[in-house]
């Protein structure tokens, strides 16, 4: 099925296409999309192995504390990072759980739903720009991910010419990096309709100023909202999870490469992924917030004469209702993931802190 908003030819959907999450063809050839899908996963899978592979072994160097490069500026490619391996791993579990091994279309279908309703919102316009902003920043998080990556293999390799092991990592991470980038942009797309789907209900209420309808687009609006929250959930907290584990793995990278200052640069490609799926985390606690902001807008407007008690009900309705991004029946604030980065702030302080302070 193809949408009115533009079918299978927005960049979400040839993100979802890469990503294994949407067939190349409804129609011809469903034998190779399913191929495709199943090698998509394979190759989560074989790069999530290889970057396991190579922290066991950064592992088993790093309690040596010897070994032939280490940890050393000239080979840290042929030594794996341990905050790469839940990137990995979210990769593959986001691949999963969105239905990529078996052909599931409830992300594609939640797209059509949020495209048909903003179609009839006339909300395209706006559609269509919010889609280049966010194309626009996943790719330039992706060249960015891909030029530090490079530029670490080359410069920090003995007479730039990577030896085969690091070729191999190097390839492993990017495809990571690159896939995880590309499921974060479909998460991001979905909260970013989202949220410009409250905004539109906010802007109908205004211009109207008519009561008889507010309860049934209210109702759309929150089945909307709980219909996609529901099929990105299990994504989300396999990210968030991520994102969890990552903060104190990338504490003991640095540590472990303390005595190597110019190896520094190795972080950051994960790190600049991670800014990634922080921001996802963003957008969808605001969609929470401008549900949030809703009762006190109609409650804030004149309707006419005689409209008072009705307005109250409906003000009441909607407060009640408390819609919202739902994960689990959670509902997710900005204010919950503040307290998230705050918590995990600290215990990234206080193991950095631990281990700087016991080699003093």
């Amino acid at each position: 099925a193809k949408s009115e908003a533009g079918g299978f030819v927005t960049p979400f959907f040839l993100a979802l296409r890469i990503c294994g999450l949407a067939p190349w063809s409804s129609d011809r050839f469903p034998t190779a999309s399913r191929a495709y899908r199943v090698f998509v996963l394979c190759i989560a899978a074989l790069a999530a192995l290889s970057l396991l592979i190579e922290a066991a072994y950064a592992r088993d160097e790093l309690l040596k504390a010897s070994g032939k490069c280490g940890w050393s500026s000239t080979c840290w490619r042929q030594r794996g990072l341990f905050s790469e391996v839940p990137l990995a791993l979210a990769l593959l579990t986001g691949l999963v759980v969105l239905g990529a091994w078996r052909g599931s279309m409830s992300l594609v279908n939640n797209l059509i739903l949020l495209e048909s309703y903003a179609f009839q919102q006339g909300l395209m316009e706006k559609l269509i720009s919010r889609r280049r902003r966010e194309t626009r920043w996943v790719v330039g998080l992706s060249l960015s991910s891909v030029f530090l990556g490079t530029a670490g293999l080359l410069l920090y390799s003995k007479d730039w010419k990577p030896s085969p092991e690091a070729v191999w990592s190097y390839f492993a991470q990017m495809i990571t990096f690159l896939m995880l980038l590309c499921v974060c942009f479909c998460l991001l797309y979905v909260c970013s309709v989202l949220g410009m789907c409250a905004d539109a209900f906010c802007c109908n209420v205004v211009d109207d100023l008519d009561l008889s309808a507010v309860v049934h687009e209210w109702n759309v609006l929150q089945a909307i909202l709980r219909k996609s929250s529901s099929t990105i959930e299990l994504a989300f907290v396999a990210f968030m999870c991520s994102v969890m584990c990552y903060i104190p793995l990338l504490m003991v990278d640095f540590y472990a490469l303390r005595e190597y200052h110019d190896s520094l640069p190795a972080l950051l490609p994960g790190l600049v992924v991670c800014i990634g799926i922080v921001r996802l985390f963003f957008l969808a606690a605001a969609i929470t917030d401008k549900c949030t902001r809703i009762s006190p807008l109609i409650n804030s407007l004149s309707f006419g004469p005689g409209t008072e008690r009705y307005r109250e009900y409906i003000v009441d309705y909607i407060t009640n209702s408390a819609a919202g991004f739902y994960v689990f029946d959670v509902r997710l604030s900005t204010a919950m993931v503040l307290k998230f980065i705050y918590v995990w702030g600290v215990v990234a302080f206080g193991l950095s802190t631990q281990l700087f302070s016991s080699q003093t």
